[in-house]
């Protein structure tokens, strides 16, 4: 029988997870006769996004290959559009062995592709905080693999020039947009050609609730509304003085 090898890349407002699985319906993974080992040869298909680890990826693969000679790696790093192939490669039945996505909620979208590991090794060396990126069901069905975080840049400089406060509402901060603009400084640098990156943006607004968790099962089950919400409220209003105070033409840069 055929068994299947999926492992998904988790990433959330603060983690980036790789979710593990196996499948016995079948698969891409290949397994034909026995080689001079005698042990089974097998074929895994491995699909990944981070185009900046892609040199690594393939040096991992190729060294677990040289530890396992019945297993082949054929590793393929997508940049652009990644999310878009995934998803065809899933309804046409083609999905990789190995492959990423994005974490929490998102696991959803490819639970038929991955399976309970929670009796795994590596599992008791998953921290608490990123534990729960690569949980489901209440079963682990992941590894993190890296750590990240957002945040705002400010040029320091130039608010020491202009003896600006870091501002700490939306009020202040359309003030602040009012003294740079006076003064021949464009206040924000936006860019928004690439659509995960206004995503990302929106993180600020969940991660300003009491409880993101909470919060987020609320909007699931229809008992809060976004448009309700303070938090959403703001990070709009925050949204649309990056829009007036910004460049021309955010949708051009990335």
């Amino acid at each position: 029988m055929k068994k299947r090898l999926v492992s998904l890349l988790l990433m959330g407002a603060m983690a980036v997870s790789l979710l593990a699985g196996c499948s016995n319906s079948g698969g891409s993974g290949d397994s034909g006769d026995s080689g001079e080992s005698g042990e089974e040869q097998v074929t895994l298909r491995w699909m990944q996004f981070q185009v900046e680890y892609a040199e690594q990826v393939k040096n991992m693969a190729k060294a677990y290959e040289e530890e396992h000679p019945n297993v082949k790696i054929e590793v393929e790093v997508i940049g652009d559009d990644y999310y878009d192939i995934l998803k065809t490669k899933a309804s046409s039945g083609d999905m990789p062995d190995v492959f990423m996505t994005a974490g929490y909620n998102e696991i959803n979208t490819y639970k038929e592709y991955i399976t309970d590991l929670s009796d795994q090794e590596f599992v008791n060396n998953i921290a608490d905080s990123a534990k729960e990126c690569v949980s489901l069901d209440g079963k682990v069905v992941g590894l993190p693999v890296q750590m990240s975080g957002n945040g705002i840049v400010y040029n320091k400089k130039i608010f020491d020039q202009y003896k600006l406060e870091i501002p700490t509402t939306v009020s202040e901060l359309e003030n602040v947009c009012k003294v740079l603009k006076d003064n021949g400084i464009t206040p924000f640098t936006n860019q928004f050609k690439d659509d995960w990156l206004l995503g990302q943006f929106f993180n600020y607004a969940f991660a300003n609730n009491e409880n993101t968790t909470e919060y987020i099962e609320n909007l699931k089950a229809g008992s809060t509304k976004i448009a309700d919400t303070q938090q959403m409220k703001d990070i709009m209003n925050v949204l649309d003085l990056m829009l007036e105070y910004g460049q021309d033409k955010p949708l051009d840069a990335s």
